[in-house]
């Protein structure tokens, strides 16, 4: 249970600290040891779990301050665990089953690819074992990154994953306590993304259903769905017409990748959550035209097989290419050109928040398990922009709002109001 008192005294193996909780959190005061120690985020509202970052932190001041050498773990006369040993062994342990704290097979690989980025590094830093990665390793890694032009984001993401790779062989015993590196890192609210604007996504609706190319047609197809729902490329590859319901209008995005017996057919959501996505009037006509002409997945390949990402991407570049000259932009600025198929998702999300959709109406059909990560998918470009400014009644009407022009009232500002202590006045006067 946490600590009913504002603030407390807990003595350490080495210091004293001072306990006390901001925002929920917890923190540690170390200021008034013999060494300035400084205030330290426990990172956690959870009692237990603080006061075992506590002795950790304890122990790690200790250490930098001289009173103690670096601790070992017992059986520290064992070699040292090799980076391919590492990784192999944090591997083993989030492949475990689902309900065990295990992860999907999509994202073992996104472990895989950020960690061989990781061993790229280290090969130059002539890193080879789990003992020398330390903070002031991984700091030099940031900049090493930051200097081959890593957006920042991406940046603060490749180091939480080496530091969970870390922790994760704390938790299973394979390296000790004092080896966990706390480290502060920002994040950047930056749109990485570009979102098309509604004349490009006509531009490629229209381009895609002139030409003869069948493969150039289906990515029109592919662009049309993407636009008018936000989904996700992987859900729409992976969609059965079972799963669209043209009666009530809704699309289900199903998550069915913890159930046995799914087979290669299985959907699968980011979130691991099934949601549903209402049908758009113009699209529910187009679905209702395609229904019964290809049963099983919505959309499938020229032999009747599921349609790869690899496919559609081919396609898809080609057809960028040819629009490009007609979108070229400004420069220093994301165009066309770098447009892919999630900026459909950022489309779908500008459009609906342009015309007051709710934004935890969006956060569901998205699928955001927060409308802050929806935030980031709203794009207003310069015309909106100036569409929304031009609508706004500045002035206003005297004809509507029942004051006096500027020159009636002596001057002041149009439309001031009087306040609640005339209003009141007025409404006693007009009593009496």
């Amino acid at each position: 249970m946490p600590a009913k008192l504002k603030n407390q005294i807990i003595p350490c193996e080495f210091f004293v600290w001072k306990v006390f909780r901001r925002n929920g959190v917890y923190q540690a005061d170390g200021r008034s040891n013999q060494y300035d120690l400084g205030r330290h985020s426990l990172g956690t509202k959870n009692w237990e779990e603080a006061k075992r970052e506590l002795l950790l932190l304890d122990r790690e001041m200790a250490v930098q301050n001289g009173k103690a050498e670096r601790l070992r773990r017992a059986d520290s006369d064992s070699p040292e665990l090799s980076l391919d040993q590492a990784f192999e062994l944090f591997l083993g342990d989030k492949s475990k089953a689902r309900v065990a704290g295990g992860v999907k097979p999509s994202s073992i690989k996104v472990y895989r690819k950020l960690w061989r980025k990781f061993l790229t590094f280290a090969k130059e830093q002539h890193i080879t074992h789990m003992g020398q990665i330390n903070k002031e390793l991984l700091n030099k890694y940031s900049g090493w990154l930051e200097a081959r032009g890593t957006a920042p984001n991406y940046v603060a993401q490749l180091l939480a994953r080496i530091r969970q790779v870390i922790n994760t062989l704390i938790e299973t015993d394979h390296l000790g306590p004092e080896r966990k590196i706390r480290m502060r890192m920002r994040k950047f609210d930056v749109d990485e993304a570009y979102a098309y604007s509604a004349e490009e996504f006509r531009a490629i609706l229209h381009h895609c259903a002139k030409e003869n190319n069948p493969r150039v047609r289906q990515v029109g197809d592919l662009v049309r769905v993407l636009g008018y729902t936000g989904l996700r490329i992987s859900e729409l590859l992976s969609l059965h017409w079972h799963h669209i319901d043209l009666e009530k209008r809704f699309i289900t995005v199903k998550d069915d990748s913890a159930m046995v017996g799914t087979g290669p057919d299985h959907q699968s959501t980011k979130s691991s959550r099934t949601r549903r996505v209402p049908i758009h009037r113009d699209l529910l006509l187009w679905l209702r035209a395609r229904r019964g002409k290809t049963p099983g997945l919505l959309f499938q390949n020229l032999n009747g097989g599921r349609l790869t990402y690899k496919s559609a991407r081919e396609t898809f570049c080609k057809v960028r290419k040819d629009l490009a000259p007609r979108f070229p932009g400004k420069p220093g600025e994301k165009s066309f050109k770098d447009g892919f198929f999630h900026s459909l998702r950022h489309f779908f999300c500008s459009r609906h928040a342009q015309q007051r959709v709710p934004e935890m109406t969006m956060c569901k059909w998205l699928g955001h398990q927060s409308s802050r990560i929806t935030r980031r998918y709203y794009h207003n470009n310069d015309l909106e922009s100036l569409r929304m400014i031009d609508g706004v009644d500045v002035l206003g009407s005297p004809e509507k709002t029942g004051e006096l022009p500027v020159t009636a009232q002596g001057g002041g500002l149009v439309g001031r109001s009087k306040g609640r202590q005339g209003q009141g006045m007025k409404r006693r006067r007009e009593a009496s």
